[in-house]
């Protein structure tokens, strides 16, 4: 049998986390890519951390949806750190967030199926 380790972590831990190396580290673990689950709300320090694991390499995979609120509002700092703030953009977020959710989908099953 195949299996992949994995842990379970939430975004409040995250707070815990550093950044070295392309790596995120929680405690004696550390991890490479990071899987976020389909949400609408993300708290802002989850969000600077995962930016922070991007910035320096590490790998960040979307499942689903994309946060787009704090707080169960709409935030233009989470939009700004997930979408081009300069609106720029090639389409609009809906169209956006259908087609990323469909590519996060096909590249997690690639990644799985990689590691096998």
């Amino acid at each position: 049998t195949n299996c992949i380790d994995f842990n379970i972590v939430t975004a409040l831990a995250l707070d815990d986390a550093s950044i070295a190396d392309g790596e995120l580290r929680l405690k004696s673990m550390s991890y490479k890519a990071v899987i976020v689950p389909p949400m609408d709300i993300i708290s802002l320090s989850a969000l600077k951390v995962l930016k922070c694991f991007a910035d320096n390499g590490g790998r960040i995979i979307i499942s689903g949806r994309r946060p787009h609120m704090m707080f169960g509002k709409e935030s233009a700092e989470v939009r700004a750190i997930s979408d081009k703030a300069d609106n720029s953009a090639e389409m609009d977020y809906p169209t956006f967030e259908a087609i990323a959710a469909k590519r996060s989908t096909e590249l997690t099953i690639q990644m799985v199926r990689s590691m096998k």
